[in-house]
């Protein structure tokens, strides 16, 4: 049986906002399913148990989060951003909105959590890691794990897909 979401409202930000309440701990939210692909989700849910999927977000490439841990007055930070601008008008002209998927899990302690990004349903041909490691052996690009059509159940199950940064 199906598990229908609480409420489903469209943001002004072009987000479709999504929640299911309390579900129980295993459920993995339908991304594809839920509503046409080419919408922006922010989907949240109610758990309780440590590990547990909690938040899901389908998103555009955003280069202040994916560059924001290293410093902007780097000698790389011009080629990064149009890295990232390309990737996301790449997959606009592949039609879809939804670039990035963004994981949460419940990591334990209250307020504290574990976030996983993955590339959602298909990489741009521009961030392939081998190309971008020959620009620079720690592009942001390559950070993003692998194409997922839906986030992991659980957080050791996002962990062992991510990769090391190399």
């Amino acid at each position: 049986m199906a598990i229908e979401p609480v409420s489903v409202q469209k943001l002004r930000s072009g987000y479709t906002a999504v929640d299911y309440g309390a579900v129980a701990n295993d459920f993995v939210p339908p991304v594809g399913k839920l509503i046409p692909e080419n919408m922006l989700l922010d989907i949240s849910m109610s758990k309780n148990k440590y590990n547990a999927l909690i938040h899901v977000r389908t998103g555009y490439l955003i280069p202040y989060t994916i560059m924001g841990y290293y410093d902007d007055r780097s000698p790389h930070h011009d080629m990064i951003r149009n890295d990232l601008y390309a990737a996301g008008a790449e997959m606009q002209n592949k039609g879809t909105k939804a670039v990035v998927i963004y994981c949460t899990y419940e990591a334990g302690r209250k307020n504290k959590f574990f976030y996983a990004n993955f590339w959602y349903k298909i990489r741009p041909d521009m961030a392939n890691p081998d190309t971008l490691r020959q620009k620079i052996s720690w592009h942001p690009l390559i950070r993003l794990n692998p194409v997922v059509d839906r986030c992991p159940a659980t957080m050791p199950e996002a962990e062992s897909l991510q990769k090391p940064y190399q």
